[in-house]
């Protein structure tokens, strides 16, 4: 049988983690944070996930990068580049040019 548990390793860097499940909402590529109004999401996400990655490299079995709300980024796409946040993305570029 097989056994999932969810732990919060916030500042353990010690104990070995067996997997790290990494939600990012593709949708939030156009958007701000909450907190300050000014910082874009995705580029916070990205930034948050390669400095989780580099906390744990050596303690880490699995990385799991989860992207939610593909059909809403889908649609968004069709109004709003990604050129918003990613410069160098193509001016139009469909979902599967996307991810």
């Amino acid at each position: 049988m097989w056994h999932q548990a969810l732990v919060d390793a916030t500042g353990s860097r010690a104990s070995p983690l067996h997997s790290i499940i990494y939600c990012v909402n593709l949708n939030s590529y156009n958007q701000t944070v909450f907190e300050d109004n000014t910082t874009n999401q995705m580029q916070e996400s990205i930034q948050v996930f390669a400095h989780t990655i580099q906390e744990f490299k050596r303690n880490i079995g699995h990385i799991y990068l989860l992207f939610t709300n593909v059909r809403m980024f889908a649609h968004s796409l069709t109004k709003e580049s990604l050129r918003t946040t990613f410069k160098d993305a193509h001016t139009h570029c469909n979902l599967v040019e996307a991810l």
